[in-house]
């Protein structure tokens, strides 16, 4: 008898056990209990999406770090990590200033409310894009270097966006500070460095993001290179002044006079706008870059001014997709700096047709800040 009431009472605390672990677990929701930031991936009402290169755990904040601005959490290493779409921060399309911050320092400050000591030492600063139109796809890297034992501080006195990349002017961001911002510190790790800086702006006129580099006056886009042992301070004054800036692409505008929606693809991957877009609606028009291709390695590393290109197509992944130059062998120029208008007609999937029109439209490379 008394074996019996053990056996009952050991198989009610595994039954109420087991009940607590279920009703205290939600597989949509993953939040710290330390820090109390939601560390959810939110694969369907989401902002933006991110990956994190590093093994820390981030918090992630549109604008400047504090309560308000808040967005959520990036677990260590995540790869496809959708953050939550808070209605009061992303209620229309914008760009911002995706500011990381570490959890540890997130937890440093987050009782008292005061971030304003993290305002200008970022563990990252992205600039990125909310799309309210479209579904958001465009995937920001968080860049494995940051958060080393090395900083690299930058003013940016001038009236232009600067985004620091590595090894290329379409490598990873290292950092990014509006205009007018000084003594932004980026912590990352030590060693050796080629910088390629870049400027950004959202061109209201094409209703996307446009990127330009400095040319110095031999052609090449400036470069600092430098092994960083503690602290390396840059100007980009020194990349603003007396210089060329350089369109890094070329655009397609492409019109859909068609019944049907479509994908712009390059060969069997569909192609997202800087802004996020990708399905072109019937009677919509949505513009897509195309990079420019580099030429030569080290300090004599430059980029092409045009490119052949054949191997873009628009359709759908489930029906016909045609090329947009009418075979997989011919090939269309497209000069960096210049937007092409193809026009993309028919009554369904099957009768799909696309064509170039003559007009080619100038692309201003000027990225002043209004």
């Amino acid at each position: 008898m008394i074996l019996r009431k053990h056996k009952f009472f050991l198989a009610a605390m595994i039954l109420a056990a087991s009940s607590f672990m279920f009703m205290g677990c939600d597989p949509d929701k993953d939040e710290d209990q330390t820090s109390g930031v939601d560390f959810t991936n939110y694969t369907v009402d989401y902002s933006i999406k991110v990956r994190n290169n590093t093994s820390k755990a981030l918090v992630a904040f549109k604008g400047n770090p504090s309560k308000a601005n808040l967005i959520g959490g990036i677990p260590a290493s995540a790869t496809n990590h959708g953050l939550k779409k808070n209605s009061t921060l992303f209620s229309v399309s914008s760009d911002f200033t995706l500011f990381i911050v570490t959890e540890e320092d997130y937890k440093k400050y987050k009782d008292g409310g005061d971030f304003s000591q993290l305002a200008n030492s970022p563990f990252a600063r992205l600039y990125a894009y909310y799309n309210a139109n479209a579904a958001n796809e465009i995937l920001y890297d968080i860049s494995s270097v940051m958060g080393g034992a090395g900083t690299i501080t930058l003013q940016n006195n001038t009236k232009f966006n600067v985004e620091l990349r590595k090894d290329s002017i379409y490598g990873e961001t290292i950092g990014y500070t509006a205009a007018g911002t000084l003594n932004t510190v980026f912590h990352v790790e030590t060693g050796d460095y080629s910088i390629f800086p870049v400027f950004r702006k959202f061109d209201k006129s094409l209703n996307e993001i446009v990127t330009v580099y400095p040319e110095d006056n031999e052609g090449y886009p400036y470069i600092e290179f430098f092994n960083l042992t503690n602290n390396y301070e840059l100007n980009a004054l020194d990349w603003s002044t007396n210089v060329s800036f350089v369109s890094s692409s070329a655009f397609i505008y492409i019109d859909n006079q068609s019944s049907v929606g479509v994908s712009f693809y390059e060969g069997s991957t569909p192609v997202t706008t800087s802004t996020g877009g990708k399905i072109i609606n019937r009677t919509g028009h949505l513009i897509f870059e195309i990079p420019m291709p580099s030429i030569g390695t080290g300090a004599k590393k430059s980029y092409a001014s045009k490119v052949n290109v054949a191997a873009y197509k628009v359709g759908t992944a489930a029906s016909q997709s045609i090329y947009i130059t009418g075979d997989a062998s011919t090939t269309k120029e497209l000069e960096a700096g210049k937007m092409y208008t193809l026009t993309v007609t028919g009554e369904n999937y099957h009768s799909l047709s696309c064509s170039f029109s003559d007009e080619v439209v100038d692309i201003d490379p000027d990225v002043e800040i209004n």
